[in-house]
């Protein structure tokens, strides 16, 4: 394979991995900050029901960071992130078509562990498909990472 075919898969394994991070992370965490408002008033909700919400999702946040280690060393970094970024995508989807409160806790929490899930295995899956050099820029190329997350 050439130089610049090499290359080319680089970025473009670069830009693939950088996405999953940026759809399951930024969405499945800070999405429903954003939304919050719409929620409370189509859901009829008190923010006290929406503070529960946000507590649980920082407890399977917490939760799937550890999990989500493991898993990612017994059944593959690339599978487990990939298992994240479609539950995710799902999770996004569903949010539309939600009426109770309780599913939409559920479904809250399941989308924050989806972000740390992701980010791990994305960890792992860097760490061993990208030379050091070029891992060092696409940790560069990131705005932050997730809370508790070193690279």
């Amino acid at each position: 394979m050439s130089y610049f075919m090499k290359r080319s898969q680089l970025i473009l394994y670069i830009l693939c991995l950088g996405s999953f991070l940026a759809i399951t992370y930024g969405f499945g965490r800070y999405i429903f900050a954003q939304i919050t408002p719409q929620i409370v008033e189509s859901l009829h909700l008190d923010y006290k029901f929406i503070g529960l919400i946000n507590a649980c999702q920082m407890l399977t946040l917490i939760f799937a960071s550890i999990v989500s280690g493991f898993l990612s060393v017994a059944l593959g970094a690339k599978k487990v992130l990939s298992f994240a970024v479609i539950l995710c995508a799902l999770g996004m989807t569903s949010l539309y078509f939600l009426h109770g409160k309780w599913i939409l806790l559920i479904v809250i929490s399941v989308l924050g562990a989806c972000a740390t899930t992701s980010w791990v295995s994305l960890v792992v899956t860097i760490a061993r498909s990208i030379p050091k050099s070029s891992a060092a820029k696409l940790w560069a190329s990131f705005p932050a990472a997730p809370p508790g997350a070193s690279s």
